[in-house]
């Protein structure tokens, strides 16, 4: 159990990249970006998975049905497959993602490790 969650757990991402991503500033391209999420107390706990910028929610989700990006529904596979337009100024940034759960706990930001 976490220290002061009373019991209860936060979800976790275990893995988290991207995935048949192929991007160019002349192309632009699909950033496909998936996750692999789990909660000690299952699957069904999982509530949301969110992407951040600079510790910012987007408002975008990562979604496992099967058509976002991820592999299949319900396999604790999240994605999200966005479309960049061609002349997108090169750069280099880092996507973070967040997952919550249905009592209310989240997960610590991926990329990041915490360490209790």
């Amino acid at each position: 159990a976490v220290p002061g969650s009373g019991g209860m757990t936060k979800p976790r991402i275990l893995i988290g990249g991207y995935w048949d991503t192929f991007l160019s500033s002349s192309n632009g391209g699909n950033m496909r970006l998936v996750a692999f999420v789990t909660d000690p107390e299952g699957y069904d706990n999982i509530q949301r998975v969110e992407l951040y910028y600079q510790g910012i929610s987007v408002g975008a989700a990562l979604l496992d049905d099967g058509n976002s990006g991820d592999f299949g529904i319900n396999d604790s596979l999240f994605g999200i497959t966005v479309l960049l337009e061609p002349g997108v100024e090169p750069l280099s940034i880092v996507l973070e993602i967040k997952a919550f759960d249905r009592v209310g706990l989240n997960s610590s930001l991926w990329p990041y490790l915490e360490v209790y």
